[in-house]
């Protein structure tokens, strides 16, 4: 599967939508920083417009982690790095631009894998009745620990957050085994 290298940025999701309002300017303005607020359905859409998807939570955590399981997209964490992501533990109190943490690239050089927005996901084979969805990644007002590539939260898929974004995967599930994620 192929995963963007970037979460899709308010420059690009204004390209989808030439009148898009920031909903919330004062955590998010920048052209290159990640959109948010855009709930879980029109993060589909938008994906479905590129000619591409929401990527499942397994390609999600594959890109993010690597082959070796890793804890954070560099590798592993000792204590509190800074110049790795953007949680809440640095105190940049908003979106940061999607290119701006090169030390925190995962291995397959995705950037923003860890901290900035959290990303939402599919989850294959859930129930009917579930009236949440998944996010990985963290966010800019998360502790470095959310920031985890295998931690997962969710969210009301019809709310808009700010601090929230996604990105977009080839089109095509991908199988990936269990083995190959070292949970």
């Amino acid at each position: 599967f192929s995963l963007m290298k970037f979460p899709v940025t308010n420059s690009l999701y204004k390209q989808f939508v030439p009148k898009y309002s920031l909903l919330f300017p004062r955590y998010s303005s920048g052209e290159n920083e990640p959109v948010i607020g855009v709930n879980y359905f029109e993060a589909n859409i938008f994906s479905i417009w590129m000619g591409l998807r929401l990527p499942t939570e397994k390609e999600w955590e594959k890109a993010a982690r690597g082959c070796d399981g890793r804890d954070y997209p560099w590798g592993e964490a000792s204590g509190y790095q800074s110049g790795y992501a953007n949680t809440g533990d640095f105190i940049e109190g908003k979106t940061t631009p999607v290119d701006k943490f090169e030390p925190g690239v995962s291995p397959y050089g995705c950037y923003d894998m860890a901290g900035n927005v959290w990303e939402w996901c599919v989850q294959l084979n859930t129930s009917r009745y579930t009236t949440q969805r998944l996010v990985r990644g963290g966010s800019w007002l998360n502790y470095l620990v959310h920031a985890k590539c295998s931690y997962r939260n969710s969210f009301d898929p019809s709310e808009r957050y700010p601090s929230i974004g996604f990105r977009c995967c080839a089109l095509g599930a991908t199988e990936i085994e269990e083995e190959d994620i070292d949970w």
